[in-house]
């Protein structure tokens, strides 16, 4: 299968920023600046590198003018360039599921060979409400399901993303049972082994934009371990523990003023 190349061969005219209109896949296929054609490259690299049976499918929703679509598959598209470069297989993209016709965005072998399925969402409201949405979609899975969220809403940081699963603290200080991974009962969303969170990840911001992840500590089927950029929050009796992580411009290999220099 031959794919036609993800931007057009064009002259490219359109100087300056994105105009407040246009979708950001025009503006990446109309757009002069080398910044912008920097973008374009890594994209076409990191599409290149994905399964060729699902690349189609991909490429098309990438030239999607509608932001959400466009945005949605490009975080799906990193997150699978995450994986691979950190020393992960992908299994399978949306692979099928005994007991359920939906499918999550990955299954995802680790460098020591365990499993697990990834699923990708945005959440362009509460952080709280999208993974609430995703959290029963697949019922009881066989694996591990981490899901990678990323907010597009304000407010949008880890201080947000540790009230969002662990609950907002009262005034005493003490947190509320109001988050995605505490109920009014306790355990709440236990099918759920871990959450990646970022804030508006995009290819623009990759070099910049933060990545984390956060095990859930009462997962039915815990996270065997954690082997991509970004510091790892673990609860343990002594409180919330962090492991500091890679950064994630060094495993994409792009500057820290991307994309404005070359990575």
């Amino acid at each position: 299968m031959v794919l036609l190349p993800l931007f057009d061969d064009r002259p490219r005219t359109l100087a300056g920023d994105r105009p407040y209109r246009l979708s950001a896949f025009a503006y990446l296929n109309t757009s002069s600046s080398e910044t912008t054609g920097r973008v374009r490259l890594f994209l076409e690299s990191m599409l290149e590198r994905y399964p060729m049976r699902r690349r189609e499918e991909v490429h098309r929703r990438l030239r999607s003018l509608d932001d959400t679509k466009h945005l949605s598959t490009a975080f799906e598209l990193l997150l699978h360039e995450i994986l691979i470069r950190s020393g992960h297989t992908i299994i399978d993209v949306e692979p099928p599921l005994r007991h359920s016709s939906r499918r999550p965005d990955y299954l995802v072998e680790t460098p020591s060979g365990t499993r697990f399925y990834l699923e990708a969402t945005l959440a362009q409201g509460p952080m709280t409400r999208a993974i609430m949405r995703k959290a029963t979609r697949y019922g009881t899975l066989d694996l591990p399901l981490v899901l990678a969220i990323n907010a597009l809403g304000h407010p949008a940081n880890e201080a947000a993303a540790v009230d969002a699963l662990f609950g907002t603290p009262n005034v005493q200080g003490l947190r509320q049972a109001d988050g995605a991974f505490t109920g009014p009962r306790g355990s709440f969303n236990a099918q759920i082994s871990a959450v990646i969170s970022t804030e508006g990840m995009t290819p623009w911001t990759a070099a910049t934009q933060a990545i984390r992840t956060f095990r859930n500590p009462l997962a039915r089927r815990a996270l065997a371990d954690v082997s991509w950029p970004g510091d790892v929050f673990t609860i343990t009796d002594g409180g919330m523990e962090t492991l500091k992580g890679r950064p994630l411009r060094e495993l994409l290999g792009l500057s820290p003023t991307w994309p404005d220099t070359p990575a």
